[in-house]
């Protein structure tokens, strides 16, 4: 459901009088230009007024930069029945999904100072003041937009002013912490702060000058700030050289043999590894004579996250490749294996998250299974629960996993096949 922006007042006019007549204690009566604030971002967490979760992504008003300034609202259908089944104060379905964006909204822009350093302590070189002219409310909200387009996932926690973050790079995982602080020593100022606790470096610099950079065209950082170069080249585009494939099998050998170790840290590494050399088109080849299809397969089954991320990313890679999709669907415990990762799907997704799974290894599964194309229903022994997993996809509040859930609408004739957009 779309509507332009100058509805906005002919819906909040009855929801702000409804709102004041209230006596309920939860009830709030917002000034109007509170919804004309240019920051609004896509909810993710709605509650009603009697506390009940509403569901996700029911209304945002479009940021600076979209292709359309509107407001959107959905899915309808969905959205009409928890209408209508859910007791609450609005009078109208119109006024039921601005109550919760009011209230979300609201929670977000009276959140408390930025708390202190423990210790007074700030990470060196990877920190900047912001400008004293601007909320760090705001800044918040541009620092999620900035890692959002730089796919990095998220947790937010906005009473705190942290972000706990991971990205990918070369199938390893970086985690970071983004904090803003309030400092009071030498006057009170905010400080905002990126603090890698693993993963590559030169990646996670990379991560950080993006963001300052961003930040910096906002004019939300103090004056005075040196702007990092933007001039390096990227670290993600610099050309690896290639392996030849002499030297790619002796490496798979040890790979291979690292993946059977008693130590799980090193079974991971030889997982990363392999995955890595996996998005190497020229040496997939190599890899599935040699019997890591079966080491991916018999890991996708793995409790560890890392060697399970690892491993379906490997497959997701190998199914590119037209022979060896023909050697992973070959395989025997490939039918076993889809059917369990559809499961997963089935089970752990519940309005558009999936308890216990990173958004990396959703992505990548839902990757695999649109890259074995044609020779996905031949692994399908109950379509009924392909088809349940799929609409759970298509509902993912990740881009990239829907789009792969639009890839794999083709399966499912009868079914809608458009993806909801949040």
């Amino acid at each position: 459901m779309h509507q332009p922006n100058n509805a906005i007042p002919d819906i909040l006019a009855p929801l702000t009088r409804s709102l004041e007549s209230k006596e309920d204690s939860n009830s709030l009566s917002l000034p109007l230009d509170m919804l004309e604030n240019p920051n609004w971002r896509s909810l993710d967490s709605l509650v009603n007024f009697d506390g009940e979760r509403l569901p996700d992504m029911l209304l945002f008003r479009s940021i600076p930069g979209d292709d359309q300034d509107i407001m959107r609202s959905g899915p309808t259908d969905v959205l009409q029945q928890d209408y209508e089944q859910m007791p609450h104060h609005a009078k109208t379905f119109e006024e039921y999904t601005v109550m919760g964006a009011i209230q979300n909204l609201s929670m977000q822009q009276s959140a408390s100072e930025p708390p202190a350093p423990k210790g007074g302590y700030i990470e060196p070189n990877y920190n900047a003041n912001l400008s004293p002219l601007r909320s760090p409310s705001e800044t918040y909200q541009e620092l999620m937009r900035n890692l959002s387009q730089q796919q990095v996932d998220f947790c937010e926690f906005p009473a705190k002013y942290k972000l706990n973050c991971a990205a990918y790079f070369e199938g390893a995982k970086i985690c970071f912490k983004v904090r803003i602080y309030t400092v009071s020593h030498g006057g009170k100022r905010y400080v905002v702060e990126f603090q890698r606790r693993s993963g590559n470096t030169l990646r996670f610099g990379e991560i950080f000058r993006d963001a300052m950079i961003y930040l910096y065209s906002k004019d939300l950082l103090a004056e005075g700030f040196e702007v990092p170069p933007d001039n390096l080249p990227s670290l993600s585009s610099v050309p690896r050289p290639p392996m030849h494939t002499d030297k790619a099998l002796g490496t798979v050998k040890i790979l291979l043999q690292m993946a059977t170790s008693t130590y799980q840290d090193v079974r991971c590494e030889a997982l990363r590894s392999l995955s890595e050399i996996s998005s190497e088109e020229p040496l997939r080849v190599v890899l599935s004579k040699e019997g890591v299809v079966d080491v991916f397969l018999d890991y996708c089954s793995e409790e560890c996250e890392d060697a399970f991320r690892c491993a379906i990313s490997g497959l997701a890679n190998l199914t590119m490749d037209d022979d060896c999709r023909s050697v992973v669907v070959a395989t025997p415990k490939s039918k076993e294996i889809v059917q369990h990762l559809v499961k997963l799907l089935d089970k752990k997704g519940v309005n558009g998250e999936y308890a216990g799974f990173t958004p990396q290894i959703i992505r990548e599964i839902a990757r695999f299974l649109v890259n074995l194309k044609g020779q996905l229903p031949t692994l399908l022994d109950d379509l009924e629960l392909a088809k349940s997993a799929w609409e759970k996809l298509r509902f993912s509040k990740d881009a990239v996993a829907r789009g792969h859930a639009t890839a794999l609408a083709v399966f499912f004739p009868g079914t809608v096949s458009a993806v909801p957009q949040h």
